[in-house]
């Protein structure tokens, strides 16, 4: 679930969980004559209050998912690249240079998710998407020192997604 589906769903719940807590049965206190409004209205906006966080859910998801990971279960691209270069001190040339072949890479893997479609062929997309990494991969060891490269093998293998039966 992506964080503004999810930032939605823990407000509902705190919602619920308090008026749980004060009243009883949300829908019941809320339904209560004491509460000023009919029965009916309240059951509509109720209803309407529903629908409207599950398509907000639904379209949120179809977009890929907030900020942050770009909804790929994954990391920002300065995430990625705090943890593929822990423990290794880059000179200016090689930041540069690291930079320019993380953005050829990201724009790669945008135009392949755009030319796509949201019908495509998701085995498909997602074999092309490791192709890219790897050259992503080769092309910053091609930057690194003797002595980085081994450390930023060792970081990349400690972030590659554990798949059952790998």
């Amino acid at each position: 679930m992506d964080e503004f589906a999810l930032t939605v769903w823990q407000g509902i719940a705190s919602i619920v969980s308090e008026q749980v807590q004060s009243r009883g049965c949300v829908v019941c206190a809320a339904l209560k004559p004491t509460s000023g409004i009919s029965p009916m209205k309240t059951s509509l906006r109720v209803l309407s209050l529903v629908l409207a966080l599950g398509a907000a859910s639904t379209v949120a998801q179809a977009q890929g998912g907030g900020g942050g990971g770009g909804g790929r279960g994954g990391m920002s691209m300065e995430e990625r690249k705090t943890r593929m270069f822990e423990g290794i001190t880059l000179t200016a040339d090689q930041k540069t240079k690291v930079d320019t072949i993380m953005a050829e890479s990201a724009k790669k893997q945008q135009e392949l998710r755009s030319s796509m479609g949201p019908d495509g062929d998701r085995q498909a997309m997602m074999g092309k998407m490791r192709e890219i990494q790897t050259e992503q991969s080769k092309a910053i060891k091609a930057v690194l020192t003797a002595d980085q490269q081994p450390v930023f093998d060792k970081n990349m293998e400690g972030m590659m997604p554990r798949r059952p039966g790998n």
